[in-house]
């Protein structure tokens, strides 16, 4: 009797244990000052003293709503192997009204060479209806190569068969000017006629 007494007290006690170690990751800290939600220096050390990045990033994004894009760059500054990561848990907390924007300003917050990893992460937060909508729209904001964005979102899972490459913004070349003869080009002007006056400029 007494030894069966000791394993279920044994048993409770684990449980309250594990029960409040879960709820500390939840909730990395509940002193944090909602005032320094804007607060760079602040920001960067709360993420750099944290045991377990993700869910303290989660935090801190639901905990200041106005900021979560710059929190997410820090974040991926930080730590820019888990920027897919970092990216994906700021998505979650982006509504499908703002997701297509807010996919355009992920992308400008962090490096080239992370941008790959924010297209990915938007994609796998995005319902598909929305994928050509974010791809179309961070290749009109020119930010990268149009072959570059097909690839991160497939890799994100968007259906190959369903989404088309981008087209980058300004990269058109207008056909070629056919000149009639006696016509001129940059120098003067002509009537068609074998005529042409030439400017003094």
């Amino acid at each position: 009797m007494k030894r069966a007494s000791f394993v279920l007290f044994a048993s409770l006690f684990t449980s309250q244990w594990v029960w409040a170690d879960t709820a500390a990751d939840i909730t990395p800290s509940a002193t944090f000052d909602i005032a320094s939600c804007s607060d760079d220096t602040v920001i960067n050390e709360y993420l750099k003293n944290s045991a377990d990045l993700i869910n303290t990033l989660t935090y801190l994004l639901k905990t200041c709503p106005q900021n979560t894009l710059k929190i997410a760059s820090l974040a991926a500054s930080q730590n820019p192997l888990l920027t897919r990561e970092i990216y994906t848990a700021l998505f979650q907390q982006t509504s499908q009204a703002e997701l297509v924007q807010t996919a355009v300003n992920a992308v400008k917050s962090v490096q080239p060479e992370q941008r790959s990893d924010v297209v990915q992460a938007a994609i796998e937060s995005a319902p598909q209806d929305l994928a050509q909508a974010i791809v179309d729209a961070i290749a009109e904001a020119g930010l990268m190569d149009p072959a570059d964005i097909l690839i991160a979102a497939i890799a994100g899972g968007a259906d190959p068969a369903a989404i088309a490459q981008p087209t980058a913004a300004g990269i058109a070349t207008p056909p070629p000017i056919a000149l009639a003869p006696g016509s001129t080009n940059t120098f003067g002007t002509g009537n068609g006629n074998g005529g042409g006056t030439a400017s003094p400029n």
